[in-house]
């Protein structure tokens, strides 16, 4: 009798139909939703790519945030002009007094990139966004240069939240009430109804701003918040430098001196709350981004 294959190794199995397997083409298997793609395998590094593309895009579309070396750019470039000016008006024999302070204040408000002074270069920048937009009224340029002020000022105080910001308004309108009555109980009657019209139209426009900021308004929307907001820092700091002017105090005095101390106050106030109104203006799809974050 012939021996079986059973019979030779009693652990085999009996044969079959079934044919052998095939070897499966690993690289053409496509993963399935469910099935998370691997480190370093084909369908990962597809997919890096694809979100580089689409993150470099949206940088792309994004408009440029000003830093703190864009305003030494700025500045450097515009200390260069004003050189060339001084040089032309010494040929022709002009006076160059003015021309030569306002170098010389240029000139300490950044000593370095790192080394730029808010207190010295936002009146500046304040006084070329006003000649801006009474002459040639450029919305990129004054855009530009409201960008550069934030950008500076944005440094000089610890992150906030919207609301804690819009919470600042509220001390702008009791520093704006103080500041009128201390010179309502000295003034006429004629002087009087003045004063107390224009605290009205104040309060008014700071509540504007407060409603346009909790409606999360931008772009353009925000223009006339804008417009408010830069009348109120460069009040306070032609008042600021007037007095300094005035009473022979110095930038270190400021906020010792009780005819500063107030103005000082006033003028760290309005920086967070213009900041944020800079922020949604000229940013906004910046802003867009933030407001989906909250």
């Amino acid at each position: 009798m012939a021996k079986t294959n059973f019979d030779i190794n009693p652990f085999a199995l009996p044969a079959t139909n079934i044919p052998p397997p095939q070897k499966s083409n690993t690289r053409l298997r496509r993963t399935t939703q469910h099935e998370p793609i691997r480190p370093y395998s084909t369908e990962y590094a597809i997919a890096e790519i694809g979100f580089r593309k689409a993150r470099q895009k949206k940088e792309e579309e994004r408009e440029h945030l000003h830093t703190i070396n864009d305003i030494y750019k700025f500045l450097q470039k515009y200390l260069q002009e004003l050189q060339k000016k001084l040089t032309a008006d010494e040929k022709e024999q002009k006076d160059t007094s003015r021309l030569k302070t306002r170098i010389a204040k240029i000139e300490k408000a950044c000593v370095g990139e790192y080394t730029c002074d808010p207190y010295q270069y936002e009146p500046e920048l304040f006084e070329m966004l006003n000649h801006e937009k009474t002459h040639s009224a450029d919305p990129e340029k004054i855009n530009e240069l409201r960008g550069l002020i934030r950008a500076g000022s944005w440094m000089t105080y610890e992150r906030m939240k919207p609301a804690a910001v819009i919470e600042l308004i509220n001390k702008l309108k009791t520093l704006e009430t103080e500041g009128k009555n201390f010179l309502m109980r000295r003034a006429d009657p004629d002087t009087y109804k003045e004063l107390n019209q224009n605290l009205k139209e104040t309060l008014d426009e700071l509540e504007l701003i407060a409603t346009s900021l909790r409606l999360n308004k931008t772009g353009d929307e925000l223009e006339e918040a804008a417009r408010i907001m830069e009348d109120l820092s460069t009040k306070a700091w032609s008042m600021l430098r007037l007095t300094m002017d005035q009473h022979q105090i110095s930038l270190q005095d400021t906020q010792s001196h009780a005819l500063t101390n107030p103005l000082i106050k006033e003028i760290e106030t309005l920086g967070p709350v213009r900041d944020l109104v800079y922020f949604r203006r000229i940013y906004p799809k910046w802003a867009a981004e933030t407001l989906r974050g909250n």
